[in-house]
This record gives structure tokens, sequence and C-alpha cells, in this order.
């Protein structure tokens, strides 16, 4: 395993730089301070994992398309744009099949205790960055489809490190969760590896090295995932025809907006509720039941 030198922030800024096009330049610079440069090369890695798993990548700021990489130096929060002409960008992962995903470094998400924590990498559906930005509210761990611990040591990370992650991961209630360090020792190792659930890590990742050929395996395992899943794909379907030829109202469009346009399976379940409540306390006559020996004179 190759501990980071003086070599090692050029090959970071150089990685990052082959994941832009053209067009777009950068503010970042080997002076840019170690952990943060660690975030934005991670950050190219997921693009070119997103490329790899079959999406399209481009560039946006609070003004909309980029033509400047100006990642965040310190921890800040995502609805807060930076000054004008001093945008913070963010990569707009896009594909047919599914709502767009955006990437951010360095922001704030709230865990399940209403903590605020700091991510180094955030994968989420653009749909929740919009309403981040649109009311000024940090993003929920919950709505992340992936977040990423970043570790830039040139000493090997200690158990103290892999405790706090797993006390994170545990509020943080991301889709995937990864631990990702230039150098640990085996106590983390070990503590990670039994972990149940599993926990994702990947020790080592720098430019050229093994651990970055298995960190881009994971990402984009996870946004194939994100491709082919069902979540919202169930519900759109067409509509049904009543008996008179009109389109009867769908449910998703019926709940369209609503935090049950997610999944049709809620939707049928709170109509079935709603059933249920209109008929409660009635008599077996007024549910439309009549006993066998009633004629039907």
């Amino acid at each position: 395993m190759t501990v980071p030198n003086a070599a090692t922030p050029s090959a970071l800024l150089a990685s990052l730089l082959a994941q832009l096009p053209a067009a777009i330049s950068a503010t970042i610079s080997t002076s840019t301070r170690g952990g943060y440069l660690y975030e934005a090369y991670l950050f190219g890695v997921v693009l070119r994992a997103s490329r790899l798993a079959g999406f399209s990548v481009a560039f946006e700021d609070r003004d909309g398309v980029a033509s400047v990489l100006r990642l965040r130096g310190a921890p800040g929060r995502l609805p807060i744009p930076g000054d004008p002409g001093m945008r913070w960008t963010h990569a707009v992962l896009s594909c047919p099949e599914r709502p767009a995903l955006e990437v951010h470094t360095a922001v704030s998400v709230v865990g399940k205790s209403k903590v605020v924590h700091e991510a180094d990498v955030l994968m989420l559906p653009q749909v929740d960055a919009e309403r981040c930005r649109n009311f000024d509210l940090d993003p929920r761990g919950s709505d992340a489809e992936l977040t990423i611990e970043a570790k830039y040591y040139t000493d090997a990370v200690g158990l103290g490190e892999g405790r706090e992650f797993l006390g994170l991961s545990s509020d943080v209630n991301a889709r995937n969760k990864m631990f990702v360090a230039t150098l640990a020792g085996n106590s983390v190792v070990s503590l990670f590896a039994g972990q149940r659930p599993v926990v994702q890590y990947d020790i080592g990742v720098l430019p050229g090295r093994n651990g970055e050929a298995s960190l881009l395996g994971i990402v984009q395992r996870v946004l194939r995932n994100y491709r082919s899943s069902r979540r919202l794909a169930r519900c759109i379907r067409p509509p049904v025809r009543t008996n008179a030829g009109a389109p009867e109202t769908s449910l998703l469009a019926r709940y369209a907006g609503t935090s049950f346009a997610g999944c049709w399976r809620a939707l049928r379940r709170r109509r079935r509720r709603r059933l249920a409540a209109r008929t409660l306390g009635k008599s077996p006559a007024a549910r439309g039941w009549r006993p066998a020996w009633c004629s039907s004179a």
C-alpha cells in the first residue's frame, strides 16, 4: 500500500482534471488543502464511474450551467450557493430511466437524530436538492443515494475514526455509505469486516492503485442499481379506462407531489384505509349485507 507523498497532490489533481470537459476550468490546485483535494479527487472518481454506468454528466451551479468547477474548500450547506460570480459547482448525473442525481462535496446532512453531519461526497436525487435550495434546508441522510467519508492521512487511520464512522452510519441512513481512506490499520479493517449489516469501505484509494479500481466498481454498482430500481417505475402505469371511455385519474396523478408519490403500494394501502374508515361503525345492512332468509322483494 502506497503512502501519500509529495507527488500525490499533483496526481490527485490530474485525475480530477481528466474527468472535466475541455470547456470547464477548475479553481482547484495542488495548493488546496489535502483533505479537500482528496474529496475533489473522489468527486472525479464518481464522475468517471457514472459515465461507465451509462449516465451523462453536466456541471451546474445556482445560476445554471457552470463554466468553472468550483468545489467547497470548507464544510458548507447545500442551499448556500456562494457569492455571485463564485458559485459552488455540483455535477448532475442523468439517465433516461430514472430522475437525475446531483453530486456535491463538503455539505451538511441531517441524521435521524436531527444532528447535522458533514458528507465529504454526497449523491442525492435532484428533486431533493431542489427542495433544499428552495426552502433553505439541509438534505436528510435518508434522501442520499451515496455518502462517502474520506480520510486523507499519511498515517494509518486509527480505531477511533472507524468507530466514529459506525456512529455516523447509524444516524445518517443513506442507502449507500462508504468509508474511503488512504491508509488504515488492521484494527479498523477487522472492525468493519465484523459488522452486520456489511459496512462498505475501501482502503488505499489513490490514483492508479487497486483501491481506486475497487472504489470505481462499487460506485458503478450503486449507480446501476439506482438505474434499474423500480421504486418509481412501478407507479408509472397507463390510466385505467372506464366504461364511458374516459381515463380514470391514476393514483400517481392523484397524489403527485406528496410523500406517497414514490410508492404505489403505499397509495393502495392508503386508499384501502380510507374505504375502511367510511364503513367503520356502520351496521351490516348499511354496508350492503342482507341475511340469506331475506327475500329480494
